[in-house]
């Protein structure tokens, strides 16, 4: 089952949000050494790493334009990276037993709280600012959606503050948790899937990959039948061209709701 995007999507375009039901990997092709250039200038990383300290910008190879969604391949791009490298490659353990591979992106890793306002830059290298505000999401309206029913007047939010980026393993129980018990509303059957019965990979940046309902592409999201368990695949964060930002707890919600369906059988709903 290959999930749709809710965004159509391409980095620097638009948000992604992909996730896939089966085997797939989302490796990059080795860059070619010397023929990468950094689209932004010294200066414009510098207003970036005002926000980001640890920012790395994104790399081109020589001639690609980065507007052409179709151009962006692993070949001839490497996305930005907010917060650096992974530091670690270390295994977590939420409270009630997710397996979380963290890559060092685990709270409190400063700089803990990013500021309300962060800059970053478009395609076309205007300088903007963007609000981080707290946003509320509605798992059972996601549901709702997918099921093709009226949304409920009065749903249950999860809210997230997006200045606190961390993964923070607590913040992953509650979102596998509230998702599993808003999904079981419509359909029951998701009450007893076990939510340890998934790992959770976080990406430092957004990853490819190979094969998708829209072919090989870009994600954000991506979520994998392993057979007799499942991985979740997740960007930390990321900010588009047509400058959104998203985070790994936004695409969390729809990767649980895929996790939960799948596992029941009702593949038709993964998106």
């Amino acid at each position: 089952m290959r999930k749709q995007f809710v965004d159509s999507a391409i980095v620097l375009l638009l948000v992604l949000n992909l996730a896939c039901g089966g085997n797939f990997s989302s490796q990059f092709e080795p860059p070619q050494p010397g023929t990468w250039f950094v689209n932004l200038s010294l200066q414009q990383v510098e207003d970036v790493r005002l926000s980001f300290p640890d920012f790395e910008p994104e790399r081109f190879a020589p001639g690609t334009d980065p507007r052409n969604r179709s151009a962006l391949r692993p070949s001839n791009f490497t996305p930005a990276k907010f917060f650096g490298l992974p530091s670690l490659a270390t295994s977590d353990r939420t409270p009630i037993g997710i397996v979380v591979h963290s890559s060092g992106y685990l709270y409190p890793r400063p700089p803990e709280i990013l500021p309300s306002r962060v800059t970053y830059y478009d395609p076309w290298n205007t300088s903007y600012d963007l609000t981080m505000d707290t946003i509320s999401i509605s798992p059972r309206n996601k549901i709702e959606e997918r099921l093709g029913v009226p949304y409920s007047a009065l749903p249950n939010y999860l809210e997230f503050d997006r200045r606190r980026w961390h993964t923070d393993l607590a913040e992953v129980d509650r979102i596998m948790l509230t998702v599993r018990d808003e999904l079981a509303i419509y359909l029951p059957a998701v009450g007893g899937v076990d939510p340890t019965n998934c790992e959770i990979i976080i990406s430092s940046t957004i990853f490819w990959v190979p094969s998708s309902n829209f072919g090989p592409t870009w994600a954000g999201g991506l979520t994998e039948n392993l057979g007799n368990q499942f991985r979740i695949t997740l960007v930390l964060f990321y900010i588009s061209g047509d400058r959104r930002m998203a985070d790994w707890r936004m695409f969390l919600v729809d990767e649980a709701i895929n996790f939960y369906v799948i596992s029941i059988g009702r593949g038709d709903l993964a998106r």
